[in-house]
């Protein structure tokens, strides 16, 4: 089972990919719908949300992934339906909440994750996206972007909440020092 909604001038169906809830995060029901884009390649399939009637199974706000055929670029969740990813996971409302998900491509060259963040609402809420492999933060209320160059795949985490659920989950156990910009040490 596949939610689509019917676009009525092609006749034909096709997935819905505009968020419904563009509420404050620190309402009930809201969402953020990730696009993702790679040279002329976009998609605007996947995102994360929470609504106070959805499931933690799968119901209708979540998406899934749809099949691959030639070039790809997803987000594909850690959740899991009969082994096909959700590329949207919508969950019930709670105080604080992490997602996991993958960007996956076979695509060469730098993957931009894009979200819009002007509806997220002057709120003490934090929605932070944690790079797995870089680790980094960015707050998505401040930033509305991030990119990456990783071939194939990516993890990324997601951690909604209060300052001090994200502060904990984003806590450096080790240090990691990104290149310097210019470079003092080449002359």
């Amino acid at each position: 089972k596949f939610p689509v909604t019917k676009n009525p001038s092609a006749g034909r169906e096709m997935p819905s990919a505009k968020s419904k809830n563009l509420n404050s995060i620190d309402q009930p029901n809201w969402e953020v719908i990730f696009t993702l884009r790679n040279g002329n390649q976009v998609r605007e399939l996947g995102g994360i949300g929470m609504n106070e009637n959805a499931s933690v199974i799968e119901d209708q706000y979540d998406g899934f992934t749809l099949p691959r055929f030639m070039d790809y670029l997803e987000v594909n969740h850690a959740k899991r339906f009969l082994n096909i990813p959700y590329s949207k996971d919508i969950v019930p409302s709670a105080q604080n909440h992490e997602w996991e998900f993958m960007i996956e491509t076979n695509l060469t060259g730098k993957t931009e994750l894009l979200w819009d963040n002007s509806y997220f609402g002057n709120n003490e809420t934090a929605l932070v996206l944690w790079d797995e492999l870089e680790k980094r933060a960015i707050d998505m209320k401040q930033f509305n972007n991030y990119s990456t160059s990783a071939k194939t795949s990516q993890s990324f985490k997601i951690f909604y909440g209060n300052k001090s659920f994200v502060q904990e989950k984003i806590a450096l156990k080790s240090l990691r020092i990104h290149s310097v910009s210019p470079n003092p040490t080449h002359g």
